[in-house]
């Protein structure tokens, strides 16, 4: 009779633990429900980063194509027009701000960088923005168009070079495969015939013409003139947030051979639009462009899956 008690203390506890391992079972599988959630939104919100590169930067290319051949030739209304649209990323700022002063409430961060140091950093950043759009401008201005796509092409060697050495960057042959193939996709144009794929004017012999002046010249009218400058300066900003975003969510050569892979897809975009010919370069560039995409989601979807 005395040994009642201790039987049934010990089927208790038995069932006790029985209860927590089902808890911890339930637990275990909720949690790897919950990553295998937040994997497929990562892909999703990475998808449509990529649409924003890809879309923002072919639309601009295209616009700022139609700006030249219209009657457009002004180099500084183009380099100011990429950073003036930026008044339509001021709603997601704040809003961006909201979340990160909730995040930093609720983790007890304290020490958020002094409005000097993120002064200084706006204002370097601001200037190599600047200096980037000029040289964009006067590239599309005075380069060839086979020479200004190798030099766009050259970045991705240069960023894959200073992510390795600064970034830590590992490379992995399904990384390196889709770096050649991008790269070789964006070097074919440069045998394209120039004719059909300019995107500049050839000396711009009217630049400095007054806007009135330009305006009044252009081929689709006054109201095409605004609309086409304005376009141009929300598809840059779309480029922008997209690009960003790939930098903060994967790492800037990602981003950047998101960006190179808009080169061989507007010649495609142009025979729809402007009715160039279709060559075989073209075709090509195409096909190992979007053969080194895929080799380069294929590695991230490696590495999501052995993580």
């Amino acid at each position: 009779m005395e040994k009642a008690p201790e039987i049934q203390v010990q089927i208790m506890g038995q069932e006790d633990k029985d209860a927590n391992s089902v808890e911890q079972t339930n637990g275990g599988s909720h949690s790897t429900a919950t990553a295998q959630h937040r994997s497929y939104k990562w892909w999703l919100v990475m998808a449509i980063y990529t649409l924003f590169v890809l879309a923002g930067q072919s639309v601009a290319t295209l616009l700022g194509r139609l700006y030249y051949e219209k009657g457009g030739k002004n180099r500084w209304l183009i380099t100011l027009v990429q950073p003036v649209g930026f008044p339509v990323l001021i709603p997601l700022y704040f809003l961006s701000a909201y979340k990160t002063s909730t995040q930093n409430s609720s983790s007890n961060i304290t020490n958020p960088p002094s409005i000097l140091v993120l002064s200084v950093m706006y204002i370097a950043l601001g200037i190599l923005f600047a200096a980037y759009s000029m040289l964009y401008s006067l590239g599309l201005l005075y380069l060839p168009v086979s020479t200004y796509s190798l030099i766009c092409t050259s970045q991705l060697a240069f960023n894959a070079f200073f992510s390795f050495y600064l970034n830590s960057q590992k490379f992995t042959p399904f990384t390196i495969n889709s770096l050649v193939l991008i790269t070789m996709s964006s070097t074919l144009l440069v045998f394209q015939n120039n004719s059909s794929g300019s995107t500049t004017v050839s000396k711009g012999n009217g630049e400095y013409k007054s806007l009135d002046r330009e305006m009044e010249g252009f081929k689709l009218g006054k109201v095409s003139y605004v609309n086409t400058l304005v376009w141009i300066a929300i598809a840059l900003q779309v480029f922008s947030f997209g690009s960003v975003g790939l930098i903060f969510e994967v790492y800037s050569l990602f981003s950047n051979v998101i960006s190179t892979l808009e080169m061989p897809i507007v010649p495609v975009l142009a025979i729809v639009f402007f009715h160039d010919k279709m060559t075989g370069v073209k075709v090509i560039s195409m096909l190992l462009a979007i053969w080194g995409f895929v080799s380069y989601v294929y590695q991230h979807y490696v590495d999501d899956r052995k993580s």
